[in-house]
């Protein structure tokens, strides 16, 4: 039995033992000196004017309280929000999987009416606070592009100043009309977004842009728009009509979502340390979950985070030692550790990338597949020290090669050029895959040439249930020094039961043809 205490509202006693505790012990009102309708103030404030934010000056000014207490107050409901985004993402997952189902999104066509009812999620990367090239030392970023060019510091200027990211990398998930979730993360590499994406159900339609390669062969309902798709009339039009939407697959939630980030955060913060920045983005999520959800939903599920766990019994020792450490030990779990000058590189090629999977490791120990182990190692060595345009090309190729393995049977072969039109791929850029297959034992095939319409027919099936990752692609040295007949990766061999016209190629014919008309000018 508990009994409240008339002059301390946060205070509880036993009416056995006549032992007192605090109900806000372990929880973000933890030591709370205030009275605690200001938090509740706080947060009734911020759900009315979201999106807009409210930042600690603010805090300040309406509460009259010193500058550490309003930033403290600040961090309170941070960690609040924090905990409320376990179950803004069970419940978005929840709804994806009761109106989606298991719905797979066909490889070509108008997505519109199949997606017309459905919660489809955006997938997108923004740069928050970018570094001007004063702040970077007046020198011009040449070794890192993109995004991420502009929220690391040169590691020379890095080294000097003693801090390498001074902007904010924020990934972006959002649902029309639904919940948002947004993270800081030190790149939008697939090591980075992925584990973001790990609480969606399987083959969740997903949209994005031409930023996430990776993610066609991890899920069948991913469709992607190019923004830097180039007009046919180039002599009129730089870029295509099609580029921001096309057949129903478009990323303007996301867009959306991340313009009204970015204004909200300059127009309210002016600038937010990395350090702090996936508390200031959670921030934001919860409150438009609480918008959409409504914050009693999210504090009766089940997903809710840490708090509902830190109401101990009245009795334990625990709650009778005074432990302060608290709210710093929670701003230290949530708080972002940027990557440092030298770490950067690690990240993206560690040891780790090197690895072989448990999974594929077990069939690659077999003698049959040695010289596809090989192979996987070779693929494992390649991002290493590769050009740049090889690694967009091999990311390409391996998500068109994910594609056509889906495709495949095991047991019942298929005709290669209908799979080409259904996930609309060049019919010679998958023969050329298939035969690579099957030189590493991955696929068994079977070819004909068809020398009336100068075709060749490939049927192919699976062998393994899974397809490890190899290279596709030569550079430049490699094209030019390999064998004439390379097996597996050079042309294709004649079937020797069917004779042309005259038994020659129509090549060999023209070349005959010339010299016999050389030798009698002659």
């Amino acid at each position: 039995m508990l009994g409240s205490i008339s002059t301390r509202e946060s205070a509880i006693r036993c009416l056995k033992c006549n032992h007192q505790g605090s109900r806000t012990a372990y929880t973000p009102l933890h030591h709370l000196k205030l009275p605690l309708w200001v938090f509740s103030y706080l947060l009734f404030e911020q759900m009315q004017r979201f999106p807009q934010v409210l930042n600690s000056s603010e805090i300040k000014r309406k509460l009259g309280v010193s500058k550490s207490t309003a930033t403290l107050l600040k961090r309170r409901l941070q960690i609040f929000y924090a905990d409320l985004m376990p179950g803004v993402k069970a419940l978005l997952a929840a709804e994806i999987r009761s109106k989606c189902g298991n719905l797979v999104l066909p490889e070509s066509g108008d997505l519109t009416q199949i997606l017309a009812d459905k919660p489809v999620v955006h997938i997108d990367g923004l740069a928050l606070f970018s570094a001007t090239q004063r702040s970077n030392g007046g020198r011009a970023r040449y070794r890192h592009t993109g995004q991420t060019a502009s929220v690391y510091l040169t590691d020379s200027v890095a080294e000097q100043k003693g801090v390498y990211q001074i902007g904010t990398l924020c990934h972006t998930i959002a649902v029309k009309k639904g919940a948002i979730i947004l993270d800081s993360v030190p790149g939008f590499k697939q090591s980075h977004v992925e584990p973001l994406l790990d609480f969606l159900p399987a083959n969740a339609p997903v949209f994005s842009d031409d930023g996430y390669p990776w993610l066609s062969r991890l899920n069948a309902s991913h469709r992607a728009i190019n923004h830097s798709a180039r007009a046919k009339d180039v002599g009129r039009n730089v870029y295509a009509r099609h580029r921001w939407s096309r057949d129903g697959v478009n990323n303007n939630v996301a867009e959306g979502v991340q313009r009204i980030v970015k204004y909200s955060f300059i127009a309210g913060y002016s600038y937010v340390s990395p350090k702090y920045s996936s508390m200031y983005l959670q921030e934001f999520s919860a409150l438009k979950g609480i918008r959409i959800y409504g914050l009693r939903k999210l504090m009766n599920t089940e997903e809710f985070g840490e708090c509902g766990d830190k109401a101990l019994p009245l009795a334990s020792k625990r709650m009778r030692k005074r432990d302060d450490r608290y709210l710093r030990t929670q701003i230290q779990r949530l708080s972002y550790l940027p990557p440092v000058v030298g770490s950067r590189f690690g990240l993206d090629h560690s040891n780790s990338r090197r690895q072989i999977r448990g999974k594929l490791r077990q069939m690659l120990d077999q003698n049959e597949f040695f010289d596809l182990k090989q192979a996987h190692i070779d693929y494992l060595d390649f991002w290493q020290d590769a050009p740049l345009y090889r690694k967009q090309n091999e990311k390409k190729y391996g998500a068109i090669a994910q594609q056509l393995w889906r495709k495949l049977e095991r047991w019942n072969q298929r005709l290669l050029s209908k799979v080409a039109v259904e996930i609309n791929a060049p019919h010679r850029l998958l023969l050329r895959m298939v035969r690579r297959w099957k030189r590493l034992g991955l696929v068994n095939m079977d070819e004909t040439w068809n020398a009336n319409e100068r075709r060749v027919y490939c049927y192919a099936n699976r062998l393994t249930p899974i397809l490890p990752d190899i290279l596709y692609s030569f550079d430049l040295e490699q094209w030019m020094n390999q064998p004439e007949t390379q097996e597996g990766l050079g042309g294709v061999p004649a079937d020797p039961r069917i004779t042309t016209k005259y038994n020659l190629k129509k090549s060999d014919r023209k070349k005959l043809i010339r010299e016999t008309r050389n030798e009698t000018k002659e």
